[in-house]
């Protein structure tokens, strides 16, 4: 494309003023920036050769003249074309003829009836001294002014260059079409087809040259872009111009031509990612599916009808199921099916994997201690068994706690039986309890309740037996019997009242009075007089009765006194 912007620019213009009117263009007249001077060169009269040259700058116009019979002048000027400037204040002589070949808003320059305007103006007396020539002049209006010009010159084109002939023959009329946005290409995409040399495509004043868009093609959106424009979408009419540069040097109408801009938020796109099925595979007893390997992926979830031999492929959320790999669309929208009768080993009848069918866990008290009773068997029936026979038996702890594994060992039927103590649990050499989870033992021989111990052992509610297969067996912390504590004995002190109870009336005969000795001081425990330390030992009963009887005082009434008070405490 030799100027995008010769495009761009007058296009978004027309098609922005288009639409937004309703209609065709103002007739506002556009101009565009001054063209650059041509490579070619003029002659002029005599060249400046005082630095007085670089005050003045003359311009050179073509144009149509409006009679072509008469000699080129103001009056007789059609719409002018600047074509080239240079400095000083001389006017040319000659042209060189590739001044002809491509003019600005005109095209190639060829027959009768053009003329030529020079301007000289005096830079020195110029409102803006950033001055440059405008690049059309159109009659009655000069668009300079006198002054800055301070001459001007009217000639005939042909006395100061040949100008060529000009052919005739119309070319066939172009045709457009537009390719709206799609999910492919967010852009409405516009090509003309047989758009010849010299064709003009216009909108109201503006005029877009064939020659700007050489392949035909250009995209809409993206050239508005570059220009920082918003495009507008709808319908737009092009009238269509081909200018006779080598005939008669006019204009000839070949028709319109009706563009559909589409906007591109309006197309409404599926964005899920295009995926196929999966090739069903040879037989694996490993897969969920004996005789066939159909892995569920992202994308799909499979299933397999072993009546019908037919797996079918469900896609999932965010994808968009593409028939492929043996694999069928159906009625329902992101469902596939294949048969896979030829997939070898279908019929595979697979071996069972071992389990643990008929192993029990439960917990027990034995001789006041918690135990956990056990029998696991390993039920292979076809043979799979791959472990060394060694398991664990693991007492799941809650989070924050440790857990507990007890080893255990399969004999050589794969099974095994046995009990492990309770965490925290512990018994003597005879098998009694003398260790409970979450109790210590204090100094005195007294039991407490503690956090620590294995305490949350007592609210255990399963373990896991993994002999590769592993089971998962609920279990909770055995309970109590009365043949059973599973818990230390706690001794409550009682409030035994210490006052002499009433007893019968006495007999005629006075007990004997024992007076205490100095080392033999009597203490009240629990309604008893009992032996201070260092005294007599505890032995009961028949120790009090033999005490007693060595001081003389098994009497009837004393020694009844004495004796109940004894079994009361």
């Amino acid at each position: 494309m030799r100027s995008l912007r010769r495009l761009v620019l007058p296009t978004a213009l027309a098609v922005a003023t288009a639409l937004t009117l309703g209609g065709p263009a103002s007739a506002a007249v556009v101009e565009s920036a001054a063209p650059p001077v041509p490579a070619a060169t003029v002659s002029v009269g005599h060249l400046a050769t005082t630095a007085s040259a670089e005050n003045f700058e003359t311009a050179l116009y073509f144009y149509k003249k409006i009679d072509e019979g008469k000699r080129a002048a103001w009056k007789n000027s059609g719409k002018q074309y600047l074509v080239t400037t240079w400095e000083g204040k001389d006017f040319a002589t000659t042209l060189d003829a590739a001044l002809l070949d491509d003019v600005e808003g005109v095209g190639e320059i060829c027959g009768a009836g053009w003329g030529v305007q020079q301007d000289t103006v005096d830079l020195r007396k110029a409102d803006d001294e950033d001055f440059s020539f405008p690049a059309n002049i159109t009659f009655p209006t000069d668009n300079i002014g006198w002054p800055p010009i301070i001459k001007a010159k009217h000639t005939d084109l042909e006395a100061l260059v040949e100008v060529p002939e000009c052919g005739s023959e119309l070319p066939a009329a172009p045709t457009v079409s537009v390719a709206p946005p799609s999910c492919e290409s967010l852009s409405n995409e516009v090509t003309f087809t047989d758009l010849a040399t010299d064709t003009r495509l216009v909108l109201g004043d503006l005029r877009i040259r064939a020659e700007d868009i050489p392949d035909g093609t250009f995209n809409y959106e993206q050239a508005l872009a570059e220009f920082d424009l918003a495009p507008a979408y709808g319908e737009l009419t092009l009238e269509v111009l081909w200018y006779d540069r080598a005939g008669d040097k006019n204009d000839h109408d070949l028709g319109d031509l009706t563009l559909t801009l589409t906007e591109p938020s309006s197309v409404e796109c599926d964005t899920r990612t295009e995926a196929t099925p999966v090739a069903p595979q040879i037989a694996d007893c490993a897969a969920e599916m004996p005789g066939v390997v159909l892995p569920d992926t992202d994308a799909f979830v499979y299933t397999f009808d072993t009546d019908t031999r037919v797996a079918t492929a469900t896609v999932q959320d965010s994808f968009k199921a593409v028939a492929g790999n043996g694999w069928e669309a159906t009625d329902i929208e992101g469902v596939l099916t294949q048969t896979v009768d030829g997939v070898p080993n279908l019929d595979l009848v697979c071996p069972a994997e071992p389990t643990l069918a008929g192993t029990v866990a439960t917990g027990t008290c034995v001789a006041d201690a918690p135990w956990l009773e056990y029998t696991v068997v390993v039920d292979d029936p076809d043979k799979q068994y791959t472990g060394d026979r060694t398991g664990t038996i693991t007492f799941v702890a809650p989070e924050g706690e440790e857990n507990v594994v007890e080893t255990i060992q399969l004999d050589d039927n794969l099974s095994a039986s046995g009990s492990v103590l309770w965490p925290g649990a512990s018994v003597d050499s005879d098998g009694n309890a003398n260790g409970w989870p979450g109790w210590e033992q204090d100094a005195d021989g007294t039991w407490a309740e503690t956090t620590g111990n294995y305490a949350w052992a007592r609210d255990l509610t399963h373990v896991t037996i993994d002999v590769n297969p592993s089971l998962t067996v609920d279990v909770s912390y055995p309970e109590a019997t009365p043949e059973c504590a599973a818990e230390p004995t706690v001794v409550e002190p009682t409030t035994e009242p210490t006052t002499t109870p009433e007893t019968a009336e006495p007999t005629t005969s006075a007990p004997a009075t024992v007076e205490p000795t100095d080392d033999a001081d009597d203490t009240e425990v629990l309604g008893a007089s009992v032996p201070p330390e260092g005294g007599l030992a505890e032995t009961g009963a028949d120790a009090l009765v033999w005490a007693l009887v060595a001081l003389g005082l098994i009497g009837g009434g004393t020694a009844a006194v004495l004796i109940a008070r004894r079994r009361r405490a």
